[in-house]
């Protein structure tokens, strides 16, 4: 018995443990799923989705479930994946799947008690409602708390089926409801119910007054005439609240639209009739503008007639719809109409005319061009360059000649000339004079016409001032590279006031240079011959070369004042960072100076072309020099364009300092997080206790939104897989003594090994050693210095620094080398530079390019090896690409898969420092 009992509970039971287990999976599915809310883009949110509609309906009603009001508890992440279903549904083909959505939020409506989220369910149904929801959610068109929603649901439906329920409702509603279903009706256009809306016209309730006529005019109905007219007198055809006059606009339109002809004709004619005065004449000119465009054939006299008004913006109005009429021979009446106004009128008609797309009007601009009005002359001109285009142009320019209305003139030439066709202002430069012939040079200059050089530059000197204002202006735009003569006498003559023009144009004729060479020897003689030197100076710049580098360097140790101020102006000007050099020199040794140089270096550096990892070692050289933490912030803003490990951790070094830490915030926000579409972010613990720390200090504008963005990105990086310090800058933490070669090691045995390296770790701090934040080797015999950790494909970031006729290397998995040396040791080959694969026999050792910094300043590699295949940057430029390295201790075996990294001890000083490395792994596939 007791056994019978036990099996029927297991057997009862069975079912409520089964729907447990399946909602838990439901659960997990959902928070699998909300964890990703809001998403990155777009194409992940669409992939989320599909995963979504694959779990079916039992997740989507456990998406409802857990939809709780406002305020009470953080649901967005539920209520952005609703959303985003109901907007993802709505565009598929498959409609099943939109119906299955739909299906589940009308039974969440029918269930739920909260009228918030119940209108929240009802507004996701605007984007996939069909004839379902309007059956389910018919009955609350009467409820005062969700007509309005659900008029909106129906409005977005916009079916007869939708239509009808709104009919059906209206009999059983009043008050704000009534107002609402009105309103939807006329936005639905409900013919079959104006009789039932005209009823309420006389409605003692404003607002719904207003919805009535509304709704009325916007159906269109002739039986709706006598009240839109009654209403109006009642109010003088006057603007008031219920907007009866403009809703009877509207109507009239609608009549036309409707095709209801007749009618809407005797409505356009009662609205004219009944709107002459200045006040009511937008409603006049809205009944016009009506009859227009139905009755086209009637409307040009109607305007013509109209057309005399006063009013500019009545007459504006209706000759927008004139402007459509216009043809063949409707425009010799608006001719005639002109020729027979006032100026007021004629200028409205000449400017219509020209927007319309008759030639016959061109004869007619032209005459009024004689005008004794401005106004008139203007829109002549004006019509003439909008309809004749490039036959206008020699009209125009000879109203110029002339000295008629020179400025608008000027502005339609400029319009419509080109380089090809300014022979037709070049002619009538000589025959020109005073403002007229200034206005023809600046179109010159406008369009860069060269050809003109020597013509403009004979009026440089004209006795008139605007003329000579112009033609030294236009230098700027019509220099070539053969006018590099006359325009460095020019520079040297012209007055004050124009030395930047002239300075302006000599850059446009030497960017024209073909022989730069023959270009910096004449301007330095020009230079050297002047009385006013500065003026030359400020163009070294914009030539650059190594000529023009040394005259600006020499100038500025010769020279005093201004001179010496110019000098320096220029070096910080430089096209390139050629110039950064002189620069520092000027840091390091000038006091009053010293800023301006600072400066200007960090500028140079930041905008050059240099690779990064360079840029990088000059701004830290840079920084030794600052003098002030106006400086230092130049430099750490600088950081945050400069995407490298290296940076971020440099950057990071200023974050304990309050005036700096800031900037030293936003500079590490810039490097750390990826840029917009890319996935060019770091990874790594020491990068996500950076982040964390910038998270909490950083502050100022937007300091909410990086807060925001910084802590997103951290909740999703990988804290393993980045960059490792392999140097603390304090000791040789990290460091082991070198034994011997690997097959050496390999023979040990434990107690050998362990005792070899014991005396090792002792001997290497005869050589070894930290000094000033580096690894330091002083010279002389001494063995490497080994990592203690052995590594197989990995990254490393290591700088170096060598003195005269260093050399050394650093050792791959235990094998020699990436070569380090002094390139002027030519004797042994060391003019192909630094980065190769010194002791390879098959497979290449040089580097492809020569990289090295000067003996005494910073060098960075990078170094990636994968396999037996080595990639090194030295600087930002690429060395080596993907070469096979060989196994120099037994050249018949392949590199050992797995070893040490080893710091070159080979007799000359050298100095390692910032040394960080990345293993490789098949699941990592971040690049940082």
């Amino acid at each position: 018995m007791k056994q019978i009992v036990l099996y029927l509970s297991i057997v009862l039971l069975f079912p409520f443990t089964l729907k447990s287990q399946e909602k838990g999976v439901v659960d997990r599915q959902v928070d699998e799923i909300l964890v990703q809310m809001p998403c990155e883009n777009l194409t992940q949110l669409n992939k989320l989705m599909d995963k979504v509609l694959s779990y079916g309906s039992p997740f989507l009603v456990t998406l409802t479930e857990k939809t709780t009001p406002l305020g009470k508890g953080n649901n967005i992440a539920v209520r952005y994946t609703i959303n985003s279903l109901a907007r993802y549904t709505s565009n598929l083909e498959d409609k099943s799947k939109k119906q299955l959505l739909e299906e589940v939020l009308l039974k969440a409506i029918q269930t739920e008690e909260d009228y918030e989220v119940k209108v929240f369910f009802i507004n996701q149904l605007n984007l996939i409602g069909s004839g379902e929801s309007v059956d389910k959610l018919k009955p609350l068109l009467v409820d005062s708390q969700y007509c309005e929603p659900v008029s909106q649901l129906f409005l977005y439906i916009r079916t007869e089926k939708a239509k009808n329920a709104f009919i059906d409702a209206l009999p059983n509603v009043e008050g704000q409801r009534l107002v609402t279903i009105v309103k939807a009706l006329g936005d639905l256009k409900g013919k079959e119910i104006n009789d039932k809306l005209l009823a309420l016209v006389d409605h003692k309730e404003p607002k719904l007054q207003k919805v009535v006529y509304a709704s009325l005019a916007s159906i269109g109905m002739p039986e709706s005439y006598e009240a839109f007219m009654d209403a109006s007198k009642r109010v003088d055809f006057e603007y008031e609240e219920n907007n009866i006059v403009g809703s009877f606009i509207t109507y009239t339109e609608a009549l036309g639209e409707n095709g209801y002809l007749k009618s809407c004709r005797k409505a356009c004619k009662s609205i004219i009739d009944h709107n002459g005065e200045p006040e009511l004449l937008h409603n006049r000119a809205a009944a016009i503008n009506i009859f227009a465009h139905f009755f086209p054939k009637k409307a040009t006299k109607l305007i013509l007639k109209e057309v005399d008004n006063k009013d500019e913006k009545f007459r504006s109005s209706i000759l927008s719809s004139a402007q459509k009429l216009v043809d063949k021979k409707s425009v010799k009446k608006w001719i005639a109409k002109g020729e027979s106004s006032s100026d007021a009128v004629k200028e409205d008609i000449i400017l219509m005319l020209g927007r319309a797309d008759e030639d016959a009007a061109v004869p007619f601009f032209i005459e009024s061009l004689t005008s004794s009005s401005d106004h008139v002359r203007s829109a002549a001109i004006i019509s003439l360059a909008s309809l004749a285009r490039e036959k206008a142009i020699p009209t125009i320019v000879q109203h110029i000649v002339e000295g008629k209305d020179i400025d608008q003139s000027k502005e339609c030439l400029l319009c419509l000339i080109d380089y090809e066709k300014l022979n037709l202002i070049g002619e009538s430069l000589d025959s020109s004079a005073g403002k007229s012939r200034a206005a023809l040079i600046d179109v010159i200059s406008a369009k860069a016409g060269d050809q003109y050089f020597e013509q403009v530059l004979s009026y440089s000197n004209d006795t008139n001032s605007d003329v000579k204002e112009a033609a030294l202006n236009a230098m700027q735009s019509i220099s070539r590279a053969q006018d590099l003569d006359a325009l460095l006498l020019l520079l040297e003559s012209v007055e004050r006031t124009y030395v930047e023009t002239i300075q302006k144009a000599i850059y446009r004729a030497v960017e024209d240079q073909q022989n730069m060479d023959l270009c910096v020897d004449k301007l330095l003689t020009s230079l050297a011959q002047s009385d006013d030197k500065a003026r030359f100076v400020r163009i070294l710049p914009k030539v650059g070369g190594e000529k023009a580098l040394k005259e600006a360097y020499d100038l500025y140790y010769q020279s005093q004042g201004s001179l010496k101020e110019s000098a320096l102006e220029a070096l910080c000007e430089w096209k390139d960072y050629t110039a950064a050099a002189a620069l520092y020199t000027i840091c390091e040794k000038s006091i009053e100076y010293q800023h301006n140089a600072f400066v200007g270096f960090v500028s140079l550096i930041s905008h050059s072309n240099l690779p990064n990892d360079q840029k990088l070692l000059e701004l830290k050289k840079i920084m030794t020099l600052a003098a002030s933490n106006e400086q230092k912030l130049k430099v750490i803003t600088s950081l945050g364009g400069i995407k490298t490990y290296q940076s971020l951790i440099y950057a990071s070094t200023f974050l304990e300092e309050s005036e700096l830490q800031q900037a030293a915030c936003q500079s590490i926000r810039k490097i750390a997080l990826p840029r917009g579409g890319k996935s060019d972010g770091f990874i790594g613990e020491e990068t996500f206790k950076i982040l964390e720390k910038v998270r909490t200090c950083i502050s100022g504008k937007d300091s909410n939104y990086f807060k925001i963005s910084i802590q997103k990105y951290m909740d999703k990086m990988k804290k393993d897989g980045g960059y490792v310090s392999l140097f603390n800058g304090k000791d040789l933490s990290h460091w082991k003594g070198f034994i011997a070669p690997p097959l050496k090691v390999e023979k040990m045995n434990a107690k050998v090994l362990s005792k070899r390296q014991q005396m090792a770790n002792i001997k290497m701090h005869n050589n070894w050693s930290v000094k000033d934040g580096a690894i330091v080797f002083r010279g002389g015999k001494g063995a490497n210095l080994c990592s203690e950790k052995e590594y197989a494909d990995f990254e490393m970031l290591i700088d170096w620094r060598i003195t005269k006729n260093g050399d050394s290397g650093i050792y791959l998995r235990g094998t020699p080398q990436v070569q380090i040396w002094d390139i002027a040791r030519v004797k042994v080959g060391a003019q192909v530079g630094s980065g190769g694969l010194y002791n390879n026999k098959k497979n290449p050792s040089k580097p492809l390019v020569v990289a090295d910094n000067p003996v005494g300043e910073w060098n960075t590699f990078r170094i990636r090896m994968k396999g037996d295949k080595v990639t090194v940057f030295l600087n930002g430029h690429l060395v080596v690409n993907s070469v096979i390295i060989e196994n120099y201790w037994d050249r018949s075996r392949p590199i050992f898969s797995k070893g040490a990294i080893e710091l070159q001890a080979h007799g000359t000083d050298i100095k390692f420092r910032d040394i960080y490395v990345r293993e490789i792994k098949n699941t990592i596939n971040a690049t940082h």
